[in-house]
């Protein structure tokens, strides 16, 4: 665990806070999810990526997962790289699978 970058970061916060242990929940959502944005930065800078991300979210809120999929997907193949992208691509897939 602290030779992971992400949990050894959320482990030294815990310490900081007088915790001694990271519970599983907290393990997981340091390896699950990116640091949010400073609120000057824009999580994403590609245009065509922003539309297709806005897409999908609206297909994610009507029920229709699978096309939201396709639009993250797009998004993430716009900006290969980007955490946030990412984390919202891999929330989709796993409401697809059923996770």
């Amino acid at each position: 665990m602290l030779s992971d970058p992400k949990t050894r970061v959320a482990y030294d916060e815990a310490l900081r806070a007088g915790k001694v242990r990271l519970s599983a929940e907290e393990q997981d959502r340091a390896l699950r999810d990116p640091p949010a944005p400073k609120k000057d930065d824009k999580p994403i800078k590609s245009p065509q990526a922003l539309a297709y991300f806005q897409q999908g979210v609206r297909a994610a809120h009507e029920g229709d997962w699978r096309a939201a999929w396709r639009y993250l997907k797009s998004a993430c193949e716009i900006e290969p790289g980007n955490a946030f992208l990412e984390s919202r691509f891999r929330h989709v897939d796993r409401h697809l699978r059923g996770f």
